[in-house]
């Protein structure tokens, strides 16, 4: 069954549960404002989690750095999806260029070559989440789970 989770604030279960659906062989989308915490929460909580567990994980700070790696699981940072591309250009009254269009489908190209689980960090302004969450069911051909990131505040 798909899932949505909204207005996520991190805690310790946030961790647990998306290890468990990236072990149940599932991806994740991370969808939040920018700058509310998603990557610091990445790098500095969950992906540590995962190699104390033993898992190999890659990181890509966003799609022009993805190249094929041997790993568990794969995070793909400032993803980028075009399933609200039509409410984005009418929000901005300007069209997306073609030479974004074609960067965002080599991007998504590339995170197809990758079989494994994968969380794709995407950030979108609050009034434009929603539509993701409801819409968005996969992305570079893998069923995801949408999880809606609020905020982060780190305790340290």
């Amino acid at each position: 069954k798909d899932e949505v989770v909204k207005n996520m604030v991190y805690n310790s279960e946030v961790e647990s549960k998306i290890i468990k659906i990236l072990k149940q062989d599932k991806s994740v989308v991370l969808i939040g404002p920018s700058d509310s915490g998603k990557t610091f929460f990445v790098k500095n909580k969950l992906i540590p989690k995962l190699e104390m567990e033993g898992y190999r994980v890659v990181y890509f700070e966003d799609g022009n750095c993805i190249e094929e790696k041997d790993c568990d699981f794969v995070f793909f940072d400032e993803a980028e999806t075009l399933i609200d591309q039509k409410i984005i250009e009418n929000k901005e009254s300007q069209l997306y260029s073609e030479k974004y269009l074609q960067k965002v489908q080599n991007w998504t190209n590339k995170y197809s070559v990758f079989t494994q689980p994968a969380v794709f960090i995407i950030s979108r302004d609050k009034e434009d989440i929603e539509f993701l969450l409801d819409n968005l069911k996969e992305v570079g051909g893998k069923k995801c789970v949408c999880l809606e990131w609020k905020d982060f505040k780190p305790s340290f």
